[in-house]
């Protein structure tokens, strides 16, 4: 079978850093973040140079491998064809937080008759989460987190529970993190079992790779997995809270081993994405979907609430098409500063608002312009603030212009922020 692994956070492996650092302090057996990063930026502007050879490379490696069925799917159609004839008369389908997966196909499957279940979700119930916000999460400094997670191998886990349990009449798909061109490896991350318990107990297996996710070798594709468990531990807990949903797997009953097929189907799915690898946003084929961009982003619970958009995201989806706007980002630059990589998101974001003029509407031009309008507001701020305050024009700005009658307005004033500091400087 496919040689596939998963990387999990291990309390052993913590224990016994620990250990290791009481023993001899002086030498850190494990590499600096900063380090950690920079051999990270290696092997992903590494795979992207040679992203057309790697997919080649991939190709081959997996042709060659028994119980390995291979489709290149050129778009979202060719994949779902696929996954409907290797289904079969199985119509439910157990998916994990792959947001390939999840933005691109779910809606698909659902259309064409699929049950499709959130195996993240159902590993907990709906409760309130006490993390709201980045500012309350415990202090835990990335570089402890470097040897705290241990490798499992899922393929002995499948064929020794196949062989204890039995099988259940569902089909997992899952997107992968990362694979090896040369020896064909399979790389998860995973924070609870979802993965695990999928991988065990379903009929069959399908796993779905994106381009930017194949790596020259093992030990490239074990590191990069690895950075989205460092990463993206924060904005796992930040996501818990009330999202929650019933453990649908646990309801369909075990069959006979003999049910389970021995073939497993992996999808490599470009859907757009080579095309960015010579133009402006080459740079998003840099992302590891660690999703830390998020943790400082100002307005994600706005445009990914629903979604679970990141900010990466609400990019690439808007240049590909499937969004129609890119108005709640508000440039700050925060998601740049949290990128292990540096991508610049919001930099990609203004480069794509003028590359790609959208219709808006007046209070979505006045907003995203605000500097223009803050201009406009110092020159008679007594007018203009009168104005705002006053429940008339802010009714009509209600019902005409879609801004909030109850929204808080900003105070004008005469003097501005550069004048005072020039004033300031001449002092």
């Amino acid at each position: 079978m496919l040689s596939t692994f998963i990387l999990q956070p291990s309390s052993s492996d913590k224990r016994r850093a620990y250990s290791r650092a009481m023993i001899a302090p002086k030498t850190p057996p494990f590499p600096s973040l900063d380090d950690f990063k920079a051999q990270l930026k290696i092997i992903r502007n590494a795979a992207v140079a040679n992203l057309d050879s790697l997919v080649m490379r991939l190709s081959e490696t997996l042709s060659g491998l028994p119980n390995v069925e291979l489709v290149m799917a050129n778009d979202e159609q060719q994949a779902l064809k696929a996954i409907s004839q290797a289904c079969g008369p199985t119509k439910t389908i157990a998916i994990n937080q792959s947001s390939v997966i999840k933005h691109e196909l779910s809606s698909g499957l659902r259309q064409n008759g699929f049950r499709v279940i959130d195996s993240y979700s159902g590993e907990f119930s709906h409760f309130e989460d006490r993390f709201v916000n980045y500012s309350q999460l415990p202090e835990m400094p990335e570089s402890q987190l470097l040897p705290n997670f241990s490798a499992s191998n899922l393929a002995h886990l499948r064929s020794s529970s196949i062989e204890c349990n039995g099988v259940k009449d569902f089909v997992g798909l899952l997107g992968v993190n990362a694979i090896s061109s040369r020896e064909g490896t399979v790389f998860f991350m995973e924070h609870f079992c979802n993965i695990s318990k999928v991988f065990q107990q379903a009929r069959k297996l399908i796993l779905l790779i994106t381009p930017e996710k194949i790596v020259p070798g093992n030990e490239e594709a074990r590191l990069q997995t690895l950075a989205m468990g460092i990463f993206g531990w924060e904005v796992r807990l930040l996501g818990l809270g009330n999202k929650g949903g019933d453990n649908q797997l646990q309801d369909i009953p075990f069959t006979a081993s003999s049910n389970a097929d021995p073939n497993v189907l992996v999808i490599v799915m470009d859907n757009g994405r080579r095309r960015l690898k010579d133009g402006p946003y080459r740079d998003l084929l840099l992302c590891i979907g660690c999703r830390a961009c998020m943790r400082s982003c100002p307005t994600q619970q706005f445009f990914g609430v629903n979604s679970g958009l990141n900010p990466k995201e609400y990019l690439y989806y808007f240049i590909q098409g499937r969004s129609s706007s890119l108005d709640f980002c508000l440039n700050c630059g925060m998601c740049h500063v949290e990128c292990p990589l540096d991508i610049d998101v919001s930099g990609m974001i203004i480069k794509a608002r003028s590359q790609c003029p959208q219709k808006r509407s007046l209070a979505s031009t006045l907003l995203v312009n605000f500097e223009l309008l803050s201009k406009w507001g110092s020159t008679m701020p007594g007018a203009a603030n009168a104005l705002l305050g006053n429940r008339v024009p802010r009714g009509f700005a209600d019902r005409v212009l879609g801004i909030s009658k109850d929204a808080p307005a900003p105070k004008f004033r005469k003097d501005t922020l550069e004048r005072w500091l020039r004033r300031k400087r001449s002092r």
